[in-house]
């Protein structure tokens, strides 16, 4: 099993899927309210809009992420995953739009993440990569 779409099914959690060699989960409006370490050194593509998701701490060990869609949940703090090797590493995307992010969150670790070249979007704003930074250059 490399790619879970669970959408709109409920769910109560990802417990067990740790140790899947999975690329791609997308679980948006399962009504999740956590998140578990899910395939963090494979999982490329993480989907899980709309649910109920306040902690993002289960993603701060992985290391191959390029897309991550979190919009639409309960996240108030990106603290946990602001030097995490797939935000260090850059040039992958992060929505967190509809999310209650604090002060802290939105002064603090939104820029200093931003500085590594990722393209983020978030109720206030967005920020996208430098030209040419991840292969976006003219043809």
């Amino acid at each position: 099993l490399e790619i879970l779409f669970a959408s709109e099914n409920p769910l109560d959690g990802l417990d067990g899927l740790e140790k899947l060699p999975l690329t791609w989960v997308r679980a948006m409006n399962a009504g999740l309210k956590k998140m578990v370490a899910v395939a963090p050194t494979t999982l490329s593509a993480l989907e899980l809009g709309g649910n109920h998701i306040v902690d993002v701490t289960p993603l701060a060990g992985h290391t191959v992420l390029g897309s991550v869609d979190l919009d639409d949940n309960a996240i108030t703090s990106l603290a946990s995953i602001q030097d995490a090797p797939w935000v260090v590493a850059g040039c992958c995307s992060l929505g967190v739009t509809g999310n209650p992010l604090d002060a802290v969150t939105l002064t603090d670790t939104v820029p200093a993440m931003c500085a590594f070249n990722m393209a983020i979007q978030w109720e206030q704003g967005q920020c996208e990569p430098e030209f040419g930074a991840c292969g976006n250059s003219d043809p």
